[in-house]
């Protein structure tokens, strides 16, 4: 029971903290009220000679107090409030009415009652209150003076004033009690708030400073425009490609620095931001023109940072990116694709000219061999002859171009190649042209092919000297370099690492950066009609990406030509092995050989030339029909395959390791237009096996095959 009581006068607590606040001080009234009420009821039988009429009206009180309780508890704390205030002043209304008029100490309450009114309800409610106390007091005096006033129920005595005085003075402490208690947790809520708010201030400007810190950093640059005047507000950097604050903040956000050839792409973007609305607005790319003259491409990002009543923007945050670098990694990767497609199709074209030329020059050689000297026949399948060997050295070209020589890397040292060739270049470039050698003296080693890096060193001697029909100087250098992520990265092709670079400087005429896209395409010439085949360069390019370096090329119109090589360090240099001399005596023999060769054009002849030096041939059209034939023939001994490396059903190598099963002696010869074919992807021809690489002659068919069946197993 008395848990019950006590969870009753319990004040209710809600989620509002003012609205807690409110019930707590409501249900020490109403407690306060209520014990007050309480208290008149019990003194009144023994003061007043008819108190039924007193005690009613303040039963009538204590219940509705009762129900205030019960509103509270439900929430409704505005109503509890106003009937609180209003039973209370009903109270002392009616107490002074009944026991004295305006001589009763009770009605002095009136005085706490506009206070409680205020604290609980309001000024306006105070005010309300006090309208009521003045015009109820003037009714109260006037009847009193008229005499209109019941005879008072409790005449008031020295005793009942000092009782009423006393509880006046318990209602001021209890008041003055609740608002201290009020104000106390008022001051203490706002020391929290403020406490709370020099918190969220500190924290706003750490973030603020931390922010700015960013955004001065930012590598972009960002401006915050003023829609309406154009007006630049903010930037975030003291200086932009030259540009100092000032005239950052001064330039014209449309127009600033852009290429005059792309004026009209920033002021549609700026016109399609005005629309009401926008949100969908994609960057856009353009070119921009540094302090120092220099162009460069930037991406521009705008961002709508406030808007008016219909939409159109009026702050927006302009971001500019600098692009340039992005944009030479994409130029270089499209450059390298196409010069990969390019290369594909030079090695394809080249393999499939190389059999054809084979056909030439074997029977423009058999034709040789049977025609008598004299006749003028002979001169003409000379000559046929002869130019077969230079189209098979164009041919050559482009299959370096298209990285699909057959090469023979070995350790060198590059200034000892570039001495050895001293002698040849001085009569390249003639007399009216300086050659100057700067050599470094420490230079590592590299491995590359002699052949191709020579190839290579005299194609770019030869390009300069062409650039300088007036005279010179050219200029050789050699040296040591390590290549950062930083060049890796503007490079794409090539990686960091320790390299051996040479170039080729000279003074001569240049070359225009339209011209400098095109010089690595195979028949890509600046030169006159005639006077060159546009293959030069095709075949530096593809020597040194076979051989895993790079090749870049530097040059401005009249200001010369730079061509720089990087190529791959190794930790030790070897002797350059000297090139075997072929006989010039080629004798023939009685051996047995397998010629397997899907090209009937090139089958043919090669098996009349071996067939007329003395060797027994056996004609297979691939790899399946070879081993039908052979076992048609009881398997015979063979002492040569010869087989091009990829045919239809079975190609050479795989016909090459049946035969080898059956005759382990067996010596190969492998034949091709190009040389990315099957056979290198297991490595070089060791012993007892070779390649040979169309188009060959009759002569190099013939000592390919001497010297493979005279060679020692």
């Amino acid at each position: 029971m008395l848990s019950k009581i006590k969870q009753f006068l319990t004040p209710p607590i809600f989620e509002d903290e003012d609205k807690t606040r409110l019930a707590n001080l409501l249900n020490t009234l109403l407690l306060f009220a209520t014990v007050l009420v309480a208290l008149y009821s019990l003194i009144l039988p023994f003061t007043t000679p008819n108190p039924a009429p007193v005690s009613l009206f303040l039963g009538i009180i204590i219940l509705i107090l009762i129900v205030t309780f019960f509103l509270m508890r439900q929430g409704k704390i505005k109503m509890t409030a106003n009937i609180s205030i209003a039973i209370l002043w009903i109270f002392v209304a009616g107490m002074t009415f009944f026991l004295g008029g305006i001589f009763n100490p009770s009605f002095t309450s009136l005085i706490l009652i506009i206070f409680g009114a205020g604290f609980l309800l309001g000024t306006r409610a105070a005010v309300i209150y006090t309208i009521l106390s003045i015009l109820y007091s003037l009714g109260l005096l006037y009847a009193e003076m008229r005499g209109l006033l019941p005879k008072a129920l409790s005449p008031v005595t020295p005793s009942s004033f000092w009782a009423g005085i006393v509880i006046n003075f318990i209602a001021v402490a209890v008041f003055i009690a609740l608002a201290n208690r009020s104000i106390g947790r008022a001051l203490e809520r706002v020391r929290q708030e403020l406490d709370e708010r020099r918190r969220t201030e500190s924290e706003l400007r750490i973030s603020e400073q931390r922010f700015r810190t960013l955004i001065v950093n930012y590598p972009d640059m960002i401006f915050v425009v003023d829609v309406p005047t154009r007006i630049i507000t903010f930037v975030n950097r003291d200086s932009f490609l030259g540009y100092t604050r000032q005239e950052l903040e001064d330039a014209d956000p449309i127009s600033f620095a852009v290429a005059l050839d792309d004026h009209y792409l920033t002021i549609a973007h700026w016109e399609e931001m005005l629309l009401p609305d926008n949100q969908n607005l994609d960057p856009i790319e353009y070119r921009i023109i540094s302090k120092d003259r220099q162009m460069e491409w930037v991406q521009n990002r705008k961002t709508v940072l406030s808007r008016d009543k219909v939409g159109c923007p009026v702050q927006v945050l302009i971001t500019l990116t600098l692009t340039t670098e992005r944009k030479q990694l994409e130029e270089q990767f499209l450059q390298a694709q196409k010069m990969e497609a390019v290369g594909r199709l030079a090695g394809g074209v080249a393999h499939d000219f190389n059999n054809l030329l084979t056909v030439i020059m074997s029977y423009a050689e058999l034709g040789l061999k049977t025609i008598p000297n004299g006749n003028p026949a002979r001169a003409e399948i000379k000559e046929i002859n002869t130019v077969a060997h230079r189209a098979g050295g164009l041919t050559q070209q482009l299959l370096a171009f298209a990285r699909k020589q057959m090469v023979e890397p070995k350790v060198i040292d590059l200034n000892k190649l570039i001495s050895n060739l001293n002698k040849m270049l001085y009569r390249l470039i003639g007399e009216d042209i300086e050659l100057v050698l700067s050599l470094a003296a420490d230079l590592k080693a590299t491995k590359v092919d002699v052949g191709q890096i020579e190839q290579v060193l005299t194609n770019l001697v030869i390009n300069a000297r062409d650039a300088m029909p007036q005279g010179g100087r050219l200029t050789i250098e050699t040296t040591n370099i390590n290549l950062t992520e930083d060049y890796a990265r503007m490079h794409f092709d090539i990686p960091p690492g320790q390299y051996v670079m040479f170039s080729v400087s000279d003074t001569g005429i240049g070359m225009s950066d339209e011209i400098k896209a095109h010089i690595f395409e195979p028949f890509f010439s600046a030169k006159e009609a005639g006077k060159g085949t546009g293959l030069g360069l095709a075949t530096c390019y593809g020597i040194i990406k076979q051989s895993n370096g790079h090749i870049s090329v530097y040059s401005e119109v009249g200001e010369g030509t730079t061509f720089k090589i990087y190529l791959p360090r190794v930790k030790q240099a070897g002797e350059r092995e000297s090139t075997q001399k072929l006989a010039a005596d080629i004798p023939g023999g009685n051996e047995t050989i397998l010629l397997a060769e899907d090209e009937a054009i090139v089958r043919d002849p090669s098996a009349r030339i071996l067939r007329d030096m003395g060797y027994t041939v056996l004609e297979a059209e691939n790899g399946a029909d070879a081993l039908q034939i052979l076992q048609a023939q009881n398997n015979p001994t063979l002492n040569l395959l010869i087989s091009d490396v990829i045919m239809p059903k079975m190609g050479g190598v795989e016909l090459a390791k049946e035969l080898q099963a059956l005759q382990p002696t067996l010596k190969i010869l492998y034949i091709s237009g190009h040389t990315d074919s099957a056979i290198f992807r297991y490595g070089m021809p060791g012993k007892g096996s070779s390649f040979l690489q169309k188009p060959f002659s009759a002569g190099a068919l013939a000592r390919k095959v001497r010297d493979l069946l005279d060679e020692e197993k």
